[in-house]
This record gives C-alpha cells, sequence and structure tokens, in this order.
C-alpha cells in the first residue's frame, strides 16, 4: 500500500495537515512529556501538537527507569525546581501552588502522557518522581477532547491539563494550544469513517 504524504513540520499526513493554525506559546520553563511507547504510536495523541508551539518542550519516550536515566540524572530533587503534574496521595492542588511556592516557579514541569492505566504503572515503576513536588487540579475545566474517549468520566487529554497547568503556574495565555488541539480534531474528524459515510450518502442522496 503506497503511504501517505508526510508534511515534513507537523507530522501529520499532508491531507490533514495542520501547520496554518500553529502559534508560538513562550512559558518560562521547560516542559517535559513522558511518554509511554504505545502512546507515541497512536494518530490521535495531543501531546505530540506541544512541541509544535513550545519551543522549549521536550516528549521523552520510555515507560521505566532505565528508560528515563538522563533525565532522572539532570534533576536535583532537593531543590523542588522540577514539578509533576500527576495526581497521588501526595500531590497538592494546582491552584495553590503560589501558596505553597510564593514567587517561585518552577524550571520545569513533567507531565505524564499515557492511558490512565498506563499512567498508574509509569508512576510506580520510577520512584524519583515520588521525590519531586506533584500537583493535580482541584477543578478541571471541560474536556474538549471528542475524537477520543477516555473510560473516566473526569479526565483530561495530555494537551488539555499542560494547558491547564501552564496558565495556572505561569499566567499564560494557552488559547494557541487549545486553538491547534481543536484544528487537529477538526482535520481527523473530515476523514474519519462515519465523515465520509456521511459525505458519500450526501452525494448519492443529490
Amino acid at each position: 500500500m503506497k503511504k501517505r504524504p508526510i508534511c515534513t513540520r507537523c507530522h501529520y499526513p499532508k491531507t490533514v495537515c495542520i501547520c496554518g493554525f500553529i502559534s508560538e506559546v513562550k512559558v518560562p520553563l521547560q516542559l517535559t512529556i513522558l511518554q509511554h511507547p504505545l502512546e507515541s504510536k497512536h494518530g490521535k495523541n495531543t501531546a505530540r501538537l506541544l512541541p509544535l508551539c513550545i519551543e522549549n518542550s521536550e516528549i521523552i519516550i520510555g515507560e521505566n527507569q532505565q528508560d528515563f536515566a538522563n533525565i532522572k540524572a539532570s534533576i536535583n530533587a532537593l531543590d523542588n525546581k522540577t514539578w509533576v503534574l500527576y495526581p497521588n496521595a501526595q500531590s497538592q492542588p494546582l491552584e495553590e501552588c503560589a501558596k505553597h511556592y510564593p514567587n517561585t516557579l518552577p524550571h520545569r514541569l513533567i507531565v505524564i502522557d499515557a492511558t490512565w492505566r498506563k499512567a498508574t504503572k509509569m508512576w510506580q515503576l520510577n520512584p524519583w518522581l515520588h521525590e519531586l513536588p506533584s500537583w493535580h487540579f482541584d477543578a478541571l475545566p471541560e474536556n474538549q477532547y471528542r475524537i477520543r474517549k477516555s473510560t473516566l468520566e473526569h479526565s483530561l487529554s495530555s494537551l488539555e491539563a499542560t494547558a491547564q497547568a501552564l496558565k495556572i503556574i505561569c499566567n499564560t495565555d494557552t488559547q494557541p494550544l487549545l486553538t491547534l488541539f481543536e484544528a487537529m480534531q477538526q482535520q481527523q474528524e473530515r476523514y474519519s469513517p462515519s465523515q465520509q459515510r456521511a459525505n458519500k450518502d450526501n452525494i448519492d442522496g443529490t
């Protein structure tokens, strides 16, 4: 089967290219995405959109401590300058970060990109993450991820969660991230089997 031409910038097939919707988002920290290998192969993954807008961001694919050895070695857990966005028994509401760390921004924010089941496993396999300040949301914005459903009622895509975190921590205007996210979904919907069937029905019915 002939492969579809791929855009060299957004890395989507050219038929669903989203480059026209990419806008730079400046954040005063390093964004590190720890991505499960299965998530990296998912066509509807949202974390892949983040480096398109945020220059100082990176995606590291792996699951256990060995996979993340380099990033682990670069972090000094004692200085509280690296934060983790992941709900757990020790995490604090991110909305209260200013109370816990007044006038202090982290140097790095780590986000785990995986399904909830895989993210839980990654958390368990990486105890070094437990030594870092960890955060959860007290109140979630409405989930806009309509092309890929979660089994959990209250959840966000990795892009939505990251956008919300950066908005709270840095007071960053993250609307460009959400605009790109919406564009990706619309492009995917255009070429979904259900939409193609609908288009065919409309043509056949004229």
